[in-house]
């Protein structure tokens, strides 16, 4: 009935969320990994595919999007919105690194990727995210109550409907 669908619909809405968030995440060591590879080994399919993450696949964006238009709230889109805010400054240094390897100074774009600053900066995309799959959790928790709520109440009215009916 109505209700199983609503459950339904809100775990499909709830899986969803899971895999956008995930997804974002997951661009994000992408390019770190991309990002990575060209400062130590210098080929250019990596600088590529680092590119073509932030100029045309751009996750972030998609991610965002999706979310709006799936209505997550104004503070679990500000949690998206702060790791997107983060991801800029990590993109920053990756191309001050990727510039070193073009310089050819490799000691730099090395102490860019690979040293203690680059890692708290990542931990800073990380935290929102993870924050942000905490809300929708208990939120995914909220909504099948709900739902449940709503089966048993109805389930409980079809029961009393059938003994009235019975008792006519």
């Amino acid at each position: 009935g109505g209700a199983g669908a609503a459950e339904r619909a809100a775990a499909a809405r709830q899986f969803e969320f899971r895999q956008l968030s995930g997804d974002l995440r997951n661009a994000s060591l992408f390019l770190t990994d991309e990002a990575r590879r060209y400062s130590v080994f210098g080929e250019k399919r990596h600088f590529d595919a680092y590119w073509r993450e932030v100029n045309e696949t751009k996750t972030r964006d998609r991610v965002v999007n999706r979310l709006k238009e799936l209505g997550a709230t104004a503070e679990e889109l500000g949690l998206i919105e702060q790791a997107k805010a983060n991801s800029d400054a990590l993109i920053a240094t990756e191309d001050s690194a990727m510039k070193a390897v073009a310089a050819k100074d490799l000691e730099r774009a090395r102490t860019l990727m690979f040293g203690p600053d680059y890692d708290r900066e990542q931990a800073k995309i990380m935290r929102p995210i993870d924050e942000f799959q905490r809300q929708i959790a208990e939120r995914a928790e909220r909504e099948a109550a709900d739902a449940r709520g709503l089966a048993e109440t109805l389930a409980l009215a079809a029961n009393l409907l059938v003994a009235l009916t019975g008792a006519a």
